[in-house]
């Protein structure tokens, strides 16, 4: 899935999918997070703690539309303007921002493939 939104169609060449960014997203996290727990020991930064930021940099744009902040700031208001908008859609579309998606398409994720055993096998319990 692209990540540059509409710029693809005027920069052809451009490159920015979102695999290729969650993935140094999630790189970047895990070198910060390693940085503050060496330099920062008061800190209490656990191995949970460091895997936690490391999956968060991983999954922090699941919730993205098509074309990436263009679906979030203009199709979702657009569509909730249309005149078949339901009075649900338009509260939902109020609200609307791809981190609670991530976060909702997340859970969903490891509830239907039953990855919370999986997680707690590496110390992760549902408030981390």
């Amino acid at each position: 899935v692209g990540q540059l939104g509409g710029v693809y169609y005027v920069f052809a060449g451009a490159t920015g999918r979102r695999f290729e960014h969650s993935l140094g997203v999630a790189h970047l996290a895990r070198r910060f997070v390693q940085h503050l727990r060496s330099s920062q020991p008061e800190l209490g930064i656990t191995d949970v703690d460091e895997l936690c930021v490391h999956l968060a940099g991983l999954i922090h744009d699941l919730g993205h539309g098509v074309f990436s902040h263009f679906f979030d700031g203009k199709f979702i208001r657009a569509a909730a303007a249309s005149p078949g908008a339901s009075d649900e859609f338009r509260s939902f579309a109020a609200t609307w921002a791809h981190e609670h998606a991530s976060i909702a398409m997340f859970d969903l994720l490891l509830e239907q493939n039953g990855l919370h055993p999986l997680l707690a096998s590496y110390g992760i319990q549902e408030p981390d």
